[in-house]
């Protein structure tokens, strides 16, 4: 499997998201690009990719597996081997048929069953590919014919049950105004053994209980031990004078996160204390 990423060729993974949830690249899709499994240690169960020919002319397909990891917060991924990484459940994953034929306009179903390790703790990850030759190119500086491969990747998340622990931090919150509106900004700690991805709010209300303004933070997209950026802005509001609480909550899917912040604002508007509230 490994000599793959040796060949003389160059893969394009083209990737789009349509309102259906399906992924399209070229000529071919897939019904499930992301597949998320939990089961106890030491079981298995499985399941069904459809896979379909949208062109008129038949493809000739190949499924591997392979690792990934979130690259960025913003979710860009790469994309590895499989086994390379910790997290991988690369060889948890069992599938067939593994190279064929979808004639034109035509589908083909990839079974496939997982095993979760009597041993296995937390979340793990693993992506199988399904690659097309789409023909091929000269390269002048090496006097060969270079093939060129399409994939799309089926994403897998399998959680090992009852060992899950789906637990984050935030810290170094700073908030400020302007006239643009009111900024935040925080740092999102996952704390926990899985993946955790979240879109955190942020509601600041005044000292009669009222919401005096609220914001969304960005999606962040993280592995067990990553850190992410939050960031957050509202609609331009002035300050008055007097003390306000600061409450930012995040879904944790589980769970809800919740911090409190207290602020201080000058006669003149602005911030000059911060404070959390335990």
């Amino acid at each position: 499997m490994k000599k793959r990423i040796f060949r003389i060729a160059t893969m394009l993974f083209l990737i789009c998201f349509l309102a259906t949830g399906s992924l399209f690249a070229l000529n071919f899709r897939i019904n499930q690009p992301k597949v998320r499994v939990i089961l106890p240690p030491g079981w298995s169960d499985g399941g069904i990719i459809k896979v379909e020919n949208r062109a008129d002319e038949p493809i000739e397909m190949r499924v591997y597996v392979g690792d990934w990891v979130y690259s960025d917060q913003d979710g860009a991924k790469n994309f590895m081997p499989p086994n390379t990484h910790p997290k991988s459940c690369a060889e948890w994953i069992k599938f067939y048929p593994a190279d064929f034929t979808i004639v034109g306009q035509g589908e083909k179903k990839v079974n496939y069953v997982v095993g979760v390790p009597k041993d296995a703790v937390g979340g793990h990850y693993a992506v199988l590919f399904f690659e097309v030759c789409t023909g091929g190119r000269w390269d002048e500086a090496k006097g060969v014919m270079v093939k060129v491969y399409n994939r799309i990747g089926s994403l897998f998340y399998v959680e090992s049950q009852g060992t899950i622990e789906r637990k984050a931090q935030i810290s170094d919150f700073n908030i400020k105004a302007s006239s643009e509106g009111i900024e935040t900004e925080a740092v999102f700690y996952n704390l926990g053994n899985v993946d955790i991805t979240t879109r955190g709010t942020f509601d600041i209300i005044d000292e009669e209980g009222f919401v005096f303004a609220r914001g969304q933070f960005n999606d962040v997209y993280t592995m067990p031990e990553d850190k992410a950026k939050l960031y957050a802005k509202s609609i331009s509001s002035d300050f008055s004078q007097g003390k306000y609480d600061v409450i930012l909550t995040f879904d944790l899917l589980d769970e809800v996160l919740v911090k409190e912040y207290q602020i201080e604002v000058s006669d003149s508007g602005s911030i000059v204390a911060l404070k959390e509230i335990e």
